[in-house]
């Protein structure tokens, strides 16, 4: 249930309730508590189903405007991603920056999330982390995808994934996921495991990140040299 308290909510107040998100009951000036408390009555005898789109909001918006104006809430913890995280997954991966950033910069589709999303859940050679802060909001994944070797004389490679949801950018953030992101890797899969990141030429933010965590642009003779829109680090 929604009442608006200022006239320019309304516009997005109405268009919530027309794409059944919220109820609105108006604007305060004109709602009683009598319309509030029938309202609520004949939402329950009706038994009114909420919102039809709850990945709209995960209950996080305060602690994240917090983050962002005041600085994250250390220490930073990454658990295991879980079938619950799916939707947050989506937001941040077409998060306009991160799609601009993408080797595949077109919006991905719910229905294409969810079918790779699940299938990674269950596949082996993949670690799909959540970073959150001392409070549990989530603030940002690393992903490692285990790659068999080139050839047997070489470690295999476990490619590295990142993003930040908006209010976790500009606190240093990155390098530190980045850190945590490895001992997990490597705990799981063993400190051979090399990682590898491939970061879009243009995404300078992305090629200071893996260098202030201490990678280096790979000159291996025997690896063919990265395309010219592309930089491999390791």
């Amino acid at each position: 249930m929604v009442v608006a308290i200022a006239d320019n909510q309304l516009p997005f107040a109405r268009a919530l309730d027309e794409a059944s998100q919220i109820r609105l009951l108006g604007c305060s000036a004109l709602v009683s508590a009598e319309q509030i408390r029938q309202a609520l009555v004949d939402a329950i005898q009706r038994a009114w189903p909420g919102p039809s789109g709850y990945g709209l909001t995960d209950g996080w918006g305060a602690a994240r405007v917090t983050s962002a104006l005041l600085g994250l809430q250390r220490p930073l913890q990454l658990r295991p991603a879980t079938a619950a995280d799916e939707a947050l997954l989506l937001r941040w991966a077409n998060d306009p920056q991160v799609r601009a950033h993408s080797f595949s910069p077109d919006p991905i589709a719910p229905a294409d999330h969810q079918r790779w999303f699940q299938a990674g859940l269950a596949d082996a050679n993949r670690m799909l982390l959540i970073a959150r802060d001392a409070q549990g909001c989530p603030l940002g994944q690393i992903r490692f995808d285990c790659q068999p070797p080139a050839c047997a004389q070489e470690p295999r490679e476990a490619l590295i994934d990142l993003s930040l949801d908006r209010c976790a950018r500009g606190h240093g953030l990155a390098t530190d996921l980045i850190h945590m992101g490895l001992q997990k890797m490597q705990q799981a899969w063993g400190s051979e495991t090399a990682a590898v990141a491939m970061v879009l030429a243009e995404n300078l933010a992305s090629q200071a990140t893996f260098s202030k965590a201490g990678f280096h642009v790979e000159t291996h003779n025997n690896r063919p040299a990265p395309s010219s829109t592309t930089t491999r680090w390791c």
